[in-house]
C-alpha cells in the first residue's frame, strides 16, 4: 500500500473530498493541516509544491498537485468513479455542474461589500443558481437514488455534497436547497445515513 500524505490547510475547502475518498475506502493517509501564516514560507519549495499551490498529495514521496486530479485519480484508484461509462459520464456532469456552481458564488462570498454581497447572494439563489441546481436535481432523478449513480456512492456525491455543505453551513444560505426536494433529502440523508455520517459528525469544525 502506498504511503500518502495530504498537505493543505486547515479548513475543508479544496482538500475535503480528498479527505472523504481515503475515509470511504478506509485507507490511512496523513492529514497535514497548516496554518495559513505557515504558507508563505513553504510554498518556494518548488520541489514539494511545484506549482506553488495546495492541496498537494505526496505518494510514496511524489507530489501530485491540483485538487481536482487527486480526486479522479483517488475515485479510480478505490473504486468510486463509476462501475460504468454511464456511471462515470454522471459523476463528471455533477462535478462540471459544481464547478459552475463554484465560478458563480465564491466571487459573491468573498466580496468586502457587504450590502452587494446580500443583494448578490439572493440574486444567486433566486436566480443565478437556478439552471445548476435544476439540472443537479434532473441527474439524481434519473436514478432515482439514493445517490447520483443509483445505489453506488461514488466520487459524484462527494462533491455534491461539498458544495451543498459550503453554501448551507459557511455562506449561510440555510434554505438553498428548500426548492429542490430531492437534493435537499440527499443532503439530509448524505449527513444522516451514509458510509461517511460518522467522519462528517467528528472531523474538525473548520472554516469551509
Amino acid at each position: 500500500m502506498p504511503q500518502y500524505k495530504l498537505m493543505y490547510f486547515d479548513a475543508r475547502g479544496r482538500a475535503e473530498v480528498i479527505r472523504m475518498l481515503f475515509t470511504l475506502k478506509g485507507v490511512e493517509f496523513e492529514d497535514f493541516r497548516m496554518k495559513r501564516e505557515e504558507w508563505p514560507a513553504m510554498k518556494d519549495n518548488k520541489e514539494l509544491f511545484p506549482l506553488g499551490q495546495v492541496p498537494i498529495l505526496v505518494i510514496d514521496g511524489k507530489t501530485m498537485p491540483h485538487g481536482k486530479a487527486i480526486n479522479r485519480y483517488l475515485a479510480r484508484t478505490f473504486g468510486y468513479y463509476g462501475k460504468t461509462e454511464e456511471q462515470t459520464n454522471t459523476i463528471e456532469l455533477v462535478s462540471e455542474t459544481v464547478d459552475d456552481i463554484i465560478q458563480k458564488i465564491y466571487p459573491i462570498f468573498y466580496d468586502k461589500d457587504e450590502e452587494k454581497k446580500a443583494k448578490n447572494m439572493q440574486e444567486f439563489k433566486e436566480t443565478v443558481s437556478v439552471p445548476q441546481f435544476k439540472y443537479l436535481v434532473n441527474l439524481f432523478k434519473e436514478k432515482g437514488g439514493p445517490y447520483f449513480c443509483g445505489d453506488d456512492i461514488t466520487l459524484g456525491d462527494l462533491i455534491a455534497f461539498t458544495i451543498f455543505d459550503a453554501i448551507i453551513l459557511t455562506m449561510k444560505i440555510t434554505d438553498i436547497l428548500d426548492p429542490y426536494p430531492e437534493l435537499a433529502a440527499f443532503y439530509k440523508r448524505f449527513n444522516e445515513d451514509s458510509p461517511l455520517s460518522s467522519y462528517i459528525k467528528s472531523r474538525p469544525v473548520t472554516f469551509f
